[in-house]
């Protein structure tokens, strides 16, 4: 687990999360006083909930000082029944038996088309990402299965393109990122730049992560990151390396170039 165990806010696309939530609740021994709190209690649970895709670890020294007797109290309520702790010290996973475990999920994005990825387990939701989510845990994007456009060393191209930084060739197939420090000031405009131009021309495309696009079609996702680049820098030729993983989980690159 690489966040905080409460920085992970699980909800559900219906009411079943709240019935999720009221179940594992009566399992709580409330006459506690780090119990007492119904919000907090539900807060808690929503952030187990969040990991019901695997282990997830719980370190006392991450949490604020108020939710350390909650998330205690609750770990006590919850293990054995629901929870089973694991081999690494202080990780916990849910019972394969959990009968919850088998219903249905989604991850909102809140974007303006207000995208669905459909997880094969569960549901996470954190202020409205999905980056936390590994790639192969969805399913569907839309109605359809999604593609993975990972733009390798982004901040590398940016300095070539758009600070005129020697390329390593006309065409490249290979690509190391720029030195710690040294991330370009415009990535993340131009990150939105690219989501933006796909949006207007009606083709689903979300961020994900640092340096990648989800989409439907991997060409549809080439052209508008070119595209976007053309409009951005004037110039004809600017093709960042793309590493693509298409509907059947297969890879290959788009080769890099510009212009010479």
């Amino acid at each position: 687990m690489t966040h905080p165990i409460l920085a992970m806010k699980w909800q559900h696309a219906d009411a079943i999360g709240r019935e999720l939530i009221e179940q594992l609740d009566q399992q709580l021994d409330h006459r506690k006083k780090g119990l007492s709190d119904p919000d907090t209690n539900r807060r808690v649970l929503a952030a187990f909930l969040a990991y019901r895709g695997g282990p997830f670890q719980v370190l006392m020294g991450n949490l604020h000082p108020n939710d350390k007797d909650p998330v205690r109290d609750a770990l006590e309520g919850l293990k054995g029944n629901v929870l089973l702790s694991c081999k690494d010290k202080n990780t916990y996973q849910f019972r394969d038996d959990f009968a919850y475990l088998r219903v249905g999920g989604k991850v909102r994005t809140l974007t303006a088309t207000h995208t669905e990825l459909e997880t094969t387990w569960g549901a996470i939701y954190r202020d409205g990402t999905h980056s936390e989510v590994p790639f192969s845990s969805f399913p569907r994007f839309g109605y359809a299965r999604p593609s993975l456009v990972r733009i390798v060393a982004p901040h590398r191209h940016w300095q070539i393109f758009f600070a005129d930084q020697p390329a390593p060739s006309k065409n490249w197939k290979e690509m190391e990122e720029a030195t710690e420090g040294t991330n370009h000031e415009q990535h993340e405009k131009i990150m939105e730049a690219v989501v933006h131009n796909a949006w207007r021309s009606g083709v689903k495309f979300i961020r994900y992560g640092e340096d990648s696009f989800i989409c439907q079609n991997p060409e549809q996702a080439a052209f508008h990151l070119d595209n976007t680049l053309l409009r951005l820098i004037g110039k004809v030729g600017s093709r960042p390396l793309l590493e693509i993983t298409d509907i059947y989980q297969r890879q290959h690159l788009r080769w890099g170039g510009k212009a010479q």
